[in-house]
C-alpha cells in the first residue's frame, strides 16, 4: 500500500528501495525504465547528464530494469559518442543495461568502436526492438554493420542530413553484419540523398521486410529499400514537401 501510494514519486521511490531487500522488490518496478544521458558537459542536470545519470541508476540497482536508452550528443561540432566517454567503471555500470528494447543514439562515433563494438554494445543484442540513429559517424557499410547487431530489431530510424554529402568510404569495407535483422515493423528514413547507404543495406542483409516505410527528405536512389520490402510493405509514406517525391513514384513505384 505504501508503494502504491508512492507510484508516482521517483524520489520516494529510489529511497524504498535502500530500505530492505523486500521493500527494493516492490519498489524498483514502478522506478521509470528510460534512461536519459546527455553529453553537452556545460549541462547542469545531473540526473540527466553522461555519466552521472548511469552512475544514479547504477547506485540504485535500476539498470537491469531500464528497457529504453536515450543518448543525446553534445551540440555542435562536438556532437560525438566515441569510446573515450567510457572509463572502467563506466564500461562495467553500461554493461548492466541487459534489458533495452528501444535504443537512440545521437552522434554515434562508429569507426572509432570497431573492431571492439560489441564489447560495448553486444549486451544489447538479445533484447533491442527498435533502433533510432540520428547523424552517426562512419560509412554507410559500417552504419548497416551496427543496424546488423540486432537480430530481432523491428524498427529502425535514420537521421542525417549529412547523407547527401556522405562519400561512399572504403573505411570498413570487410565488413559483414553478425546478423540479418527480422524488421518486420517500421522504417524511417529522414535525410537528403542516401541511395548507397539504401543499396548497401540490401547488399549486405540481402531481405528487407519492412511494413512501413516513411520517407522524408530522399531521392529515388530509396527505391532500392522499397523494392526489396515489396511482399511485405503494407503503407508507403512520402512527404508531400518532398521535392522528389513526383520523380520517386514515377520511376517506378
Amino acid at each position: 500500500m505504501i508503494i502504491a501510494y508512492l507510484i508516482h514519486d521517483t524520489n520516494s521511490l529510489l529511497t524504498c528501495t535502500l530500505t530492505s531487500r523486500s521493500w527494493y522488490i516492490a519498489a524498483v518496478p514502478h522506478l521509470p525504465r528510460t534512461l536519459v544521458a546527455r553529453m553537452d558537459p556545460s549541462s547542469k542536470d545531473k540526473e540527466t547528464k553522461w555519466p552521472e545519470s548511469l552512475r544514479m541508476a547504477s547506485k540504485f540497482g535500476s539498470l537491469p530494469f531500464v528497457t529504453r536508452l536515450i543518448i543525446y550528443g553534445a551540440p555542435g561540432r562536438r556532437k560525438r559518442f566515441p569510446p573515450k566517454r567510457f572509463h572502467h567503471w563506466t564500461r562495467r555500470e553500461f554493461s548492466a543495461l541487459t534489458n533495452i528494447r528501444v535504443l537512440y543514439i545521437d552522434g554515434l562515433d562508429i569507426p572509432s568502436f570497431i573492431p571492439t563494438i560489441q564489447q560495448y554494445f553486444g549486451q544489447f543484442s538479445p533484447t533491442v526492438r527498435s533502433l533510432s540513429l540520428i547523424e552517426p559517424i562512419g560509412s554507410h557499410r559500417q552504419i548497416v554493420f551496427f543496424i546488423g547487431l540486432f537480430p530481432h530489431l523491428e524498427d529502425l530510424m535514420l537521421h542525417d542530413k549529412r547523407t547527401y554529402d556522405r562519400k561512399v568510404s572504403e573505411d570498413g569495407s570487410t565488413l559483414v553484419p553478425p546478423f540479418v535483422p527480422s524488421f518486420g515493423g517500421k522504417l524511417t528514413f529522414t535525410f537528403v540523398g542516401g541511395n548507397d547507404l539504401a543499396k548497401t543495406m540490401v547488399d549486405l542483409f540481402g531481405r528487407v521486410r519492412f511494413r512501413r516505410v516513411d520517407l522524408l527528405c530522399v531521392n529515388s536512389g530509396m527505391q532500392h529499400l522499397a523494392y526489396a520490402c515489396a511482399d511485405t510493405l503494407k503503407t508507403l509514406k512520402l512527404d508531400a514537401a518532398n521535392l522528389c517525391g513526383e520523380k520517386f513514384c514515377s520511376e517506378g513505384m
